[in-house]
Formats: C-alpha cells, structure tokens, sequence
C-alpha cells in the first residue's frame, strides 16, 4: 500500500462474537494471533496466514473495538478531516452487531456498538473543550439512509417513511449529497440513540439462507459537524473493495466511485482529506469458509 495512504486506511478483522441463541455449533475454521495481528484460516492443503492493522477475537469487548476503530477517528473529525467507520463481510459475521449493538435497551445496554459509543465519545470530547476554555461552537445534524440493493440501488430515508427514493446529487458547492434527506440536528447521544432506533426499525430486510433478518440494503449513518474551523464528519456502513484497492495504490490510478451509488455517496468520505477504519467481520465456524475466506 502507498505510504501516503497507510496511515488514512486501517483494517480491523473481527471474529464474530457468539450468539446465546444459536445452539447448533460448528468447529473453528480460524485462530487469531494477536500478538502479529494475524489470522489462521484452516484451508487445504495448507493453512492461509493473513495480516492487518488490528485483529479482534470472539471474546473482543465492544468497547476495545471501538477503542481500536473509532477514539482516534472522532479526534481527527474535530481537527477537520472525514472520517470513516465501514463494516464489511457476509451475512451473519457481525456487521449490525459491530456497528450499532442490540436493538433494545440501546443506551444503556455495555453492548452497544461503534456508532452510538463514538457519539457518546464525540459528546464528551466537545463538552472537554469547551470546559476548558475552547470558544468553538459545534452544531451536530445526523441523517440515516439505506442503498437498497434489489431495486436497482434505490436510495431510500430511515428517517422519513414516505420518502419513496431520493437522489443522489453532485455540485462544486456541496460535492456530492443525497436531495431531499433529511438532516436531523441532536444536541446529546440519547437525541441521536433515538435517530439510530427509528431509523434501524424502518429498514428494509428480507430472508437470505443464513439470516432470516439479513438485509438486502447498504445502511449509511451519517453525523456532520460544524463549527468556526472543522469539516464534516461521515461514518458510513459498507464500502466496495475496487475503490479500496485503487485507493492503496495511489493518486495515479483510476478510483471508480460512480460504479456504485454507494461508493459515490462515500467519494469524500473515503478519499481525499479522510480518516477511514474498516472492520471486516468474519463468522469463525467451518460451515462458512468460503465466505470468509472471500472476505
């Protein structure tokens, strides 16, 4: 990878943490060396040695994931940058887990995820400055939507359930934006907890053969932050591996944003002036293999 670009693009690889619920296991197909950041696929004829930025097992907290992924991420936001949070890998390895947490009980739950601690985080960080004599204003709006993927990439608002597609714009002025979404301002997390709840409520799923609730669409949530100096802040869900690998190869090479309208909608948010944190999410039984080892 470019060294101009290593230290904006990190990879965390998650081991799905276990489910109570399920009561059918299947052996490992996977080890985690954490002391080389590694991780063990049990292939044939030989085991498949892979390498990242920051490996977390099953027993991982959600807190030490957020620690890894997103403390810096909301740092670098309120010094100007973009940053980006993206979850990645099949159905059933943990994405929605990873990002959001439990459905229920969701501020107060010591499993919720990386979206609703790095709130809590950037709340603190905010009210850290100004306690201390910082004379920054800051005004936070929040938009969530979804890129629903089996009706020709349809982009729909969680926050608006009459919206019946909405699109997705460019222009000098704003870059790129999606016309006509809704951009709530929040004051506090639990203004935001409740933006995640109802928007989370109002996405579409449909059953695949892994997950009965595994859904058919990109979930995008978003925070822009203003103030007298610092940019905006996007934390988006899902990314395509194309634009990633142009991105590690430099400044030089083609970066298809426009193939998808995911990748569009996220040009600014994983290129240029940007901070981004991958978490790929793989399921460590041996039923699922091939998806992991394709993820």
């Amino acid at each position: 990878m470019d060294p101009s670009i290593r230290n904006s693009i990190q990879i965390l690889l998650r081991v799905r943490p276990p489910d109570p619920s399920e009561k059918d296991f299947a052996p490992r197909v996977l080890d985690v060396n954490t002391a080389d950041n590694a991780i063990i696929l049990h292939t044939k004829p030989e085991p498949k040695v892979f390498r990242y930025d920051n490996v977390a097992d099953a027993d991982t907290t959600q807190e030490a994931v957020f620690s890894l992924v997103g403390k810096k991420i909301i740092e670098d936001c309120l010094n100007g940058y973009n940053g980006s949070i993206l979850a990645y890998g099949q159905t059933g390895s943990g994405k929605s887990f990873t990002m959001f947490g439990p459905s229920e009980n969701l501020e107060s739950s010591q499993l919720r995820g990386v979206i609703p601690r790095s709130l809590e985080y950037l709340s603190s960080v905010i009210a850290h400055q100004q306690d201390h004599g910082s004379k920054k204003q800051f005004l936070c709006h929040c938009s969530f939507l979804e890129i629903y993927r089996v009706n020709q990439e349809q982009i729909f608002d969680l926050l608006d359930t009459a919206s019946q597609g909405i699109r997705l714009c460019e222009n000098m002025n704003k870059g790129v934006f999606v016309d006509g979404l809704i951009e709530q301002v929040i004051c506090n997390p639990r203004d935001a907890y409740q933006l995640i709840i109802k928007g989370w409520l109002n996405r579409r799923v449909a059953p695949t053969s892994m997950n009965r609730e595994g859904s058919r669409s990109h979930a995008v949530f978003t925070v822009k932050i203003e103030s007298k100096e610092a940019g905006s802040i996007n934390k988006s869900l899902s990314v395509l591996w194309n634009v990633i690998m142009s991105l590690s190869y430099g400044k030089k090479r083609h970066i298809p944003y426009r193939n998808s309208k995911l990748t569009f909608l996220l040009r600014d948010s994983i290129g240029g002036k940007t901070k981004t944190r991958m978490i790929a999410c793989v399921h460590p039984d041996s039923r699922c293999c091939l998806e992991t080892l394709y993820t």
